[in-house]
């Protein structure tokens, strides 16, 4: 709204298109940057995680194709593996808590990365010009306006 009020009337739907496809380009490369910092983090974080590890060499010596980057693939694995080998229930128990563990900072770490975006366009916001928009020349208006 405030762009279509800052220029003249036949730049509006050019203003509006414009706004849009950037809002829809920052979505995109937002969702993109977060996913890359998660996998990155979530690899790290359960590559030193010495029982999680041992579970899941042990569920892949069972014929499972088991990853911690899926973790809720990983999850039920650890569930079907704690079923059928009791005698493990609490290692496997402690892997799934290294799991949830490095899930939760993962995403948390993800999630604050971001955070400095916003910020910034909160500091670049406080410099913005104001515009009256009942002031602004209207008088090239894409649509002709009715007089009665």
């Amino acid at each position: 709204m405030a762009l279509q009020s800052s220029v003249p009337a036949q730049y509006i739907a050019v203003v509006t298109a414009l706004a849009s496809t950037c809002l829809l380009l920052g979505g995109a490369i937002g969702i993109a940057v977060t996913g890359t910092i998660f996998n990155n983090l979530i690899a790290s974080k359960t590559l030193t995680a010495g029982k999680l590890q041992l579970t899941v060499g042990m569920i892949q010596k069972a014929g499972y194709s088991a990853d911690t980057s899926e973790v809720m693939g990983l999850l039920e694995l650890m569930k079907i593996a704690a079923e059928k080998y009791p005698q493990y229930a609490s290692t496997i128990a402690d892997a799934r808590i290294e799991l949830v563990v490095a899930f939760n900072d993962s995403f948390k770490i993800a999630y604050l990365s971001m955070l400095a975006y916003p910020i910034i366009l909160l500091v670049l916001a406080l410099f913005v010009k104001q515009i009256n928009p009942s002031g602004s020349d209207r008088s090239h208006s894409a649509m002709p306006l009715l007089v009665e």
